[in-house]
């Protein structure tokens, strides 16, 4: 019966229905039963992550607008159902403990605010809050949909998200769909190593 339990938890990934996208070069698949608890919530996770890493930490998570700008460009993005010419925002938080200052996060977003209603524009511009408090506080409606996750590395990071992870990530990227159409592209970087007491994720070597 043991085995059959063993087996059974090892097959059952509960990923996997939730991402449908292929990994960009680079981006090493992972073994979702390798990984630890925590590891694998933060792959279904599909609320708020700033309210996931706060219970987590027991304690405040300070959100850190290091860019935002609005260019206009052509954009080339089958997730983000181009080809698309006219404004775009490039926006990049960092996440960490308020108290503790201990690095939780780094994220990306690409975001079209054509197809955003005026008071997320709006929002947007103004706050340097995370992605979900500002949805949440105009109210918009989104669906989450996955696109890849896997192991990393990523260089030319702001230096307290490199030296926290030493560069060594579980990404997850997805897009939100608002009104029944893509409207941003959010890739997270999680470190690998945890800055919690505990593990984050089990070696799965290099």
């Amino acid at each position: 019966m043991e085995s059959t339990t063993t087996a059974t938890q090892t097959s059952f990934d509960p990923a996997a229905p939730l991402y449908h996208g292929a990994r960009p070069p680079g981006v090493q698949p992972v073994e979702v039963a390798r990984l630890t608890p925590w590891q694998r919530v933060l792959l279904v996770a599909d609320g708020t992550v700033t309210r996931l890493l706060e219970a987590w930490a027991l304690e405040p998570v300070s959100v850190r607008l290091v860019r935002q700008r609005q260019v206009e460009r052509s954009l080339q993005d089958d997730w983000l159902g181009s080809p698309f010419d006219g404004p775009v925002i490039e926006r990049t938080v960092i996440l960490s403990g308020a108290t503790s200052g201990r690095f939780f996060l780094y994220a990306e977003s690409l975001i079209l605010p054509g197809r955003l209603p005026a008071g997320l524009q709006d929002a947007l511009s103004g706050s340097s809050g995370g992605l979900g408090q500002i949805l949440d506080a105009a109210a918009v409606e989104s669906r989450r949909e996955g696109l890849w996750f896997g192991r990393l590395r990523r260089d030319g990071l702001p230096e307290e998200a490199a030296m926290a992870s030493e560069g060594e990530f579980l990404a997850r990227c997805y897009r939100l769909l608002v009104g029944g159409r893509p409207a941003m592209r959010i890739t997270e970087y999680f470190p690998w190593v945890a800055t919690h007491p505990g593990p984050l994720a089990t070696d799965q070597g290099s």
